[in-house]
Order: C-alpha cells, then structure tokens, then sequence
C-alpha cells in the first residue's frame, strides 16, 4: 500500500511521515541525533525486547557493515584512514581496562567506515549506535574470549590497502566474532564480569 497523493506527508520527510505511524520508530530531521528511535522505550526494558534488539542489530550489520568496508576501501580518504586508526588504537588501550572505553572505542571504529564511504546516506547509520552501545556494554562488560584487535585490524587493513573484497569479508569475519562473543557473554556467569 503506498501513500495516495492526498496521503503524502508535508514538510522534509514527504512519503516517510506517513510510513512514520506503522513502525516502531520515530522520524526527525536528518542532523539530529538518533534519526530513528523505538517509540516503546519499554521494549527494551524486557529480556525479549533486548534480545530481539541484539537479533535486528546483528541482521542489519550484516547487510550494512561489510558493503560500507567495501566501499571504505573504495573511497576512504587519509582522514577516514586516520578515524580508523584512532578508533583501533583506542580499543587496543582499553582492551582490558575499561568495559565504557571499550564499547566507545568500538562504536567509534564501526562509524568510521560508514564515513569513509563517502555516501552521505551510508554516513547517516550512526543510527546503529545506541543500539551497538548497548550490545557492546555487555559484550565489553564480561572478559572477552580473546583480544578484539585483530579482528578489527583486518578491516582497517583492507581498508588502508584499498582491498574492497578483503575489506568486505573482514568486516563479515568481525561480525561473525561479534555475534558468537554477544552469545558467550550471554550465557556467561555474571561472575566473568569486568568494571
């Protein structure tokens, strides 16, 4: 069902005010932070409201995260390089000290392909964010299975060499660590936790 003319929003968003209702997001003005917000903040309240948070995440950085590598690699420029390297050195630093500077560093590392794209559209997937923030709180809460650097490094790598391919499957590679990382935490003792 699409909008009839007489059911076209009005103002910047035209269409997309009137698809706005049907979902559980909220519209603003692109610029602002948080460009789509779940309308029932209660939803992440619950276990299964979490969980299904951390599934559609997943699901979207699947599709998302590996064609912005790819495409990082394609059009990054030595500021979008630098991003990349400052992102990694800063999750290196906080890899095992600090579960908050470690889900920054982390969420400052996947926005900066998303940048070097070049794709203002692309760029604009820092919506991702509070929802990545959240997995990485109880991802970077626990004491991880192994070191995340390299697994980031590879993407940077890529990136840097201008490898699109390379670039793209180490970004699924990340994320198949990514998933595995949040379902070991998950199940894991609260215990192995960290400060």
């Amino acid at each position: 069902m699409s909008p009839g003319p007489d059911r076209k929003g009005s103002g910047p968003f035209g269409a997309l005010a009137w698809f706005a209702p049907c979902s559980r997001a909220s519209a603003v003005p692109v610029g602002r932070p948080s460009a789509w917000l779940p309308r029932d903040k209660l939803w992440l309240s619950t276990r299964t409201g979490r969980q299904r948070l951390m599934r559609d995440l997943a699901d979207v950085r699947s599709v998302s995260e590996p064609a912005a590598a790819h495409r990082a690699a394609l059009h990054r420029t030595e500021q979008d390089l630098h991003a990349l390297q400052t992102a990694l050195a800063a999750m290196a630093r906080a890899h095992t000290h600090s579960s908050a500077e470690a889900a920054e560093a982390d969420a400052s590392f996947h926005r900066a392909p998303f940048n070097a794209t070049g794709n203002d559209m692309l760029a604009r997937m820092d919506l991702l964010e509070p929802g990545l923030r959240v997995r990485d709180r109880v991802v970077h809460a626990h004491e991880p299975a192994d070191n995340p650097v390299p697994s980031h490094r590879a993407v940077l790598d890529a990136v840097r060499d201008q490898i699109p391919a390379r670039a793209e499957l180490a970004m699924l590679d990340l994320l198949a660590k990514a998933v595995h990382d949040l379902d070991q935490v998950t199940r894991a003792p609260d215990s192995a936790r960290r400060p």
